[in-house]
């Protein structure tokens, strides 16, 4: 695993912060990319550097603008064999209320920029004949969500994506594959009153919110040596929810 670098997207964010804590206990050399959180951008990379014989670098771009993705690219020395799509932002609103701002940045962000980072860095992984991509998606990409349908528009966009590139690398062994996580336990959901937070983990099977923990252990099972053969599928981190 040690002679692999993973670039992980929105690393500062709660599901990032737990993928690359995972990964680098697990060997992998990280390029950690965050957008406005530099401070946590360090700390990350202090801790894992005082834990784990990896190699960190820390990165900053704005995934949300045009310019965001090929700033990211600049700075990528190594290039990476492992992509992990982590970056994201929730969007609430009635459809009717959703802005052309708010549409831009969110396509941008989910839809555009990993289109992008992926097709620059394909080169790099087709002269291996290896790599790994992987998406982190939403359970609302298969389900829909009433005001949040930008959201969901944008992480279904991920999702096919993810399932045609791997049908078209899957040749070259390039393993494409994606994780929708349902209601999990961050920031994201941190919005939520107690109320809703009950509401919510009664609707779900297992009968509470996931952890960012175990998100990031389903990336690190898809990058095992033993999951080569799985590929175009989606790991659904939800509790049961929304089967």
């Amino acid at each position: 695993m040690g002679e692999h670098t993973v670039l992980v997207t929105g690393a500062t964010g709660g599901i990032g912060e737990a993928v690359a804590y995972q990964l680098a206990s697990d060997g992998y050399h990280l390029q950690l990319h965050y957008n406005l959180n530099r401070e946590k951008a360090l700390e990350i990379q202090r801790t894992i550097i005082d834990k784990f014989d990896v190699d960190v670098q820390i990165l900053q771009a704005d995934l949300s603008t045009s310019a965001g993705p090929y700033h990211l690219l600049e700075q990528l020395t190594p290039k990476p064999s492992i992509l992990v799509h982590s970056a994201g932002l929730a969007h609430h609103a009635l459809f009717q209320d959703v802005s052309s701002e708010d549409y831009e940045r969110m396509i941008q962000l989910h839809v555009t920029s990993p289109f992008i980072l992926t097709q620059k860095l394909l080169p790099s992984l087709l002269s291996r004949k290896w790599g790994r991509i992987i998406f982190i998606t939403s359970i609302w990409a298969a389900t829909g969500a009433a005001n949040e349908s930008l959201y969901a528009m944008a992480k279904g966009g991920m999702t096919s994506l993810m399932k045609s590139l791997a049908l078209e690398l899957g040749p070259s062994g390039i393993t494409v594959n994606a994780v929708a996580p349902g209601a999990i336990d961050t920031s994201m959901n941190h919005v939520l009153s107690e109320e809703e937070r009950i509401e919510i983990s009664s609707q779900i099977p297992i009968g509470r919110f996931g952890t960012a923990d175990e998100v990031a252990h389903s990336v690190a099972f898809l990058l095992h040596a033993k999951s080569a053969y799985i590929t175009g599928q989606t790991l659904q981190i939800n509790g049961g929810w929304h089967m």
